[in-house]
């Protein structure tokens, strides 16, 4: 029983919010994978230093907020609540001219900071960040849209931690009113700080038993199900374990690709002390519970090899929004997988990205969301864990034997849902492979044509651009993309795939159909946000850390040779060169205040192609 990849000594001392990073996700939106960060704010008449340290601010994840530092520089937060200052920089959080404090710029910024610690404050903050959420569960980020900051900079100069919010909650709720989820109530100080308390609990992890922790008792474990999941270079595993009425316990566990339920093991609890007794013998842990007494966040065993700590799971609520998840399973080699997603809509139907049509999806009596699959009559479980600062989770997938053929991660994404011929028109979508240095840029234009500009090509080891043309049509009742090309035969060649979206992403499996990839779409650059410096990477031309210089009286400078620059109605910006005919595009990820792709172009040849990626500095 105890051996590594049976029970809990498989992880020590690990950090599972730390570890998740790479399951995707993203912050809030039922629409929207991060701020709908149109409309950025910079300094127009000076480009100011975006700073070299990044922070978060976080109620979960805060996305689409404004900050600016005390050196003047203006932003919105990121998707996951990042932010750029300099070490002794103060901050500001507004929303237009709802103001949410100043505190001194580090790492990690909550309500709790920007009160000073004041308990009222904090909780004024927290209700209102919540109760702007564009879809409403702040559990999977908080997302501030375009509509509500415009709304904002209308309004009375507020002090969001000191005002009556009954007072203003006419205005409050005004603000959200063409939110994906339009709040009709603030949301309440109880549900607020409970809410902000488990992310602290991710956030600022306890790792040990002591003044701050409960030690376990059998009502702790009893009939609940707890979880972890470990991703380490070398050791990666996904493990749920449901404490039965009985004593018993059922292990789900994946083990670096090793698949198994097991059982037959049994526990007990003895004065703040837990034992697991199998076939193979008994052992014993001290533990403790962290969080409220009656419903823990989590639980840590203790033992002369180290500390474990089993993550709560908490019920699946259907909400009035859809919630999206992609799905992870990791293989033998330790491959960590991407390979589908799943959104729940409102009324508790599951439709997945592999599959055209929905299917049934019910909340268990355990709290676990279960997922009917008709391909094969089984039904698959989802358990929320606790404390991750935004849904994570574990699935469970059966085959139609109830026999167990996976253990994976289901990570919270913004709400998904299949393409379509508007979604497609016109728009540009951004492929970004940081590893390799890759960057592909697929634009469609409205009339039906495709270009797909990349530099990920290679002859031998050199790193090659340029430009596959096809049409494109979308499937509007399925979600399906498909791309006609016409081969050196002169023969019509066609892919299809079916793609999901959300507000500032894009999803469709790769050319072998085994996993998802992630493409960002992009936004309109403003003139505002366009001014400042940045790092230019062409690997065909062997160009790194270039520098493009953008003056906000419409030049610039891009390695040192004089430019000048535009937007055009798209919210494309193009450079130009005095006496050169090369066309330089660049378009701003949504996902990004700070990443863009850029292409180069020669009118007059069109093999010359250059695509590249730059960054703000």
């Amino acid at each position: 029983m105890f051996e590594k990849n049976k029970l809990l000594l498989a992880i020590l001392a690990t950090s599972l919010t730390a570890g998740l990073t790479a399951c995707g996700g993203g912050s809030s939106g039922s629409s929207t994978s991060g701020s709908d960060q149109d409309g950025q704010q910079q300094d127009t008449e000076t480009a100011v230093s975006a700073g070299s340290e990044t922070g978060r601010f976080v109620d979960s994840a805060v996305s689409g907020i404004e900050y600016e530092t005390s050196k003047g520089y203006k932003s919105l937060t990121s998707e996951n609540g990042e932010f750029r200052y300099d070490d002794g920089d103060t901050v500001t959080f507004r929303l237009g001219t709802l103001n949410f404090g100043t505190v001194n710029a580090g790492g990690l910024i909550t309500p709790i900071e920007l009160s000073g610690n004041n308990p009222d404050r904090a909780a004024n903050i927290a209700r209102v960040l919540q109760t702007l959420d564009d879809d409403g569960i702040p559990g999977n980020g908080i997302t501030i849209t375009s509509a509500t900051r415009e709304k904002a900079a209308n309004q009375n100069p507020t002090d969001v931690a000191t005002v009556d919010l009954e007072e203003a909650k006419d205005v409050i709720l005004s603000l959200a009113s063409e939110n994906t989820v339009a709040p009709t109530e603030l949301v309440t100080r109880e549900k607020a700080e409970s809410h902000l308390n488990e992310t602290l609990a991710a956030e600022k992890p306890v790792t040990s038993c002591g003044e701050s922790t409960t030690p376990v008792t059998k009502g702790h474990l009893q009939d609940n199900t707890f979880g972890y999941i470990r991703l380490e270079e070398d050791d990666k595993e996904v493990n749920l374990l449901s404490f039965g009425p009985s004593d018993s316990l059922i292990e789900f566990h994946n083990d670096m690709g090793d698949i198994e339920k097991k059982t037959g093991t049994t526990w007990s609890v003895n004065n703040g002390e837990v034992t697991f007794s199998d076939s193979e013998g008994t052992e014993t842990f001290t533990a403790c519970a962290v969080g409220p007494t009656d419903a823990p966040y989590y639980m840590i065993f203790n033992s002369d090899d180290g500390a474990v700590t089993l993550y709560a799971t908490k019920p699946y609520e259907a909400t009035s929004a859809s919630q999206s998840y992609l799905l992870t399973s990791i293989d033998s080699v330790l491959n960590e997988t991407q390979h589908n997603i799943v959104t729940i809509d409102s009324e508790l139907n599951a439709e997945f990205l592999s599959d055209v049509g929905f299917e049934n999806a019910s909340i268990a009596d355990n709290g676990a969301l279960e997922v009917s699959d008709s391909s094969d009559n089984s039904t698959d479980a989802l358990y929320l864990l606790a404390a991750q600062g935004k849904q994570i989770g574990i699935y469970l997938d059966f085959n139609a034997s109830d026999t167990l053929v996976d253990v994976g991660i289901a990570a919270g994404i913004p709400v998904a849902n299949p393409v379509s011929t508007a979604s497609v028109a016109g728009k540009t979508f951004i492929a970004r492979n940081e590893a390799e240095n890759e960057t592909i840029i697929l634009v469609h234009k409205s009339d039906g044509t495709a270009f797909d500009y990349h530099n990920d090509d290679y002859d031998g080891s050199t790193q090659k651009a340029g430009v596959y043309i096809s049409t494109w049509e979308v499937n509007d009742e399925t979600g399906e993309l498909t791309y006609t090309e016409t081969n050196e035969f002169d023969e019509e060649v066609a892919e299809t795939f079916r793609v999901f979206e959300s507000n500032t992403r894009v999803y469709g499996p790769d050319d072998e159909d085994a996993s998802i990839e992630t493409l960002s779409k992009t936004k309109a650059i403003t003139e505002a946000s366009f001014v400042g410096s940045f790092n230019v990477n062409v690997p065909t031309e062997n160009t790194v850390d270039n520098a493009l210089v953008i003056n906000s009286d419409k030049t610039c400078s891009y390695d040192g040779t004089a430019c000048s620059w535009a937007i055009d109605a798209s919210g494309k910006a193009e450079l130009s060169f005095a006496g050169e005919t090369v066309v330089t595009e660049i378009w701003q990820l949504a996902t990004s205040n700070d990443q863009f792709a850029l292409l180069m172009t020669m009118p007059d040849d069109a093999t010359d192609i250059q695509v590249g990626f730059m960054t703000r500095n």
